[in-house]
């Protein structure tokens, strides 16, 4: 098992085109301090577990004092949103701090959630550039973001519904909001009953 200091760190990711993230400090916390430690985690990355007991653990985790293998790096992430795939929805996924390598040869990525501070200072570069006021900005993005999005637990019910009972009750609104679904449609739209989803469990 290592100390912090000699854990050893091979920042493969940082080695990407510079597309794939911006380099992002963090902004401290203020007056932080441990909640929990999980042993076993700490021994993946062969780290001594008695290391949680290190005067500057909690500083440097939360990178007051980052270690010198840590790089710093706000992740991007691309995914499908509003049925279209979308190479860059941001890079405010997750802040890495660097990636662990043990002797074993396996590595691991250490990293603080949300790094929204890299995405929101572009965001803010990107309308002082632009010439549109906010009131066209408003407009234009009303016009290509849909008002009513289908949610998955409502197209598993219509279609259990429709394959099970021959009920297609279900179906007959969601078409009639779906077919243009940047349009308000009061009528429509009606408050869902307090059940849960189809298959829907509770994690623990």
């Amino acid at each position: 098992m290592k100390t912090l200091q000699q854990l050893n760190f091979d920042n493969s990711y940082a080695r990407l085109p510079s597309v794939f993230f911006p380099e992002q400090q963090p902004e401290p916390l203020v007056n932080s301090y441990l909640v929990h430690f999980k042993r076993r985690a700490a021994e993946l990355i062969e780290l001594d577990p008695e290391q949680v007991k290190h005067p500057a653990f909690v500083d440097i985790m939360t990178c007051r004092q980052p270690l010198p293998g840590f790089q710093l790096l706000a992740l991007c992430y691309a995914g499908h949103q509003f049925g279209y795939f979308v190479p860059r929805l941001g890079d405010g996924r997750a802040l890495l701090l660097g990636e662990v390598k043990t002797d074993k040869g396996k590595k691991w990525i250490l990293h603080l959630k949300g790094a929204c501070d890299a995405w929101i200072k572009k965001y803010r570069s990107r309308l002082n550039a632009e010439s549109c006021r906010a009131e066209q900005r408003s407009r234009k993005m009303k016009w290509v973001n849909p008002k009513y999005i289908l949610r998955n637990h409502l197209a598993e019910t219509a279609r259990r519904k429709a394959r099970n009972d021959a009920d297609y009750s279900e179906i007959d609104p969601l078409m009639t909001v779906l077919q243009n679904p940047f349009d308000e449609k009061p009528d429509c739209v009606r408050p869902t009953p307090n059940t849960r989803p189809p298959g829907y469990r509770l994690s623990r």
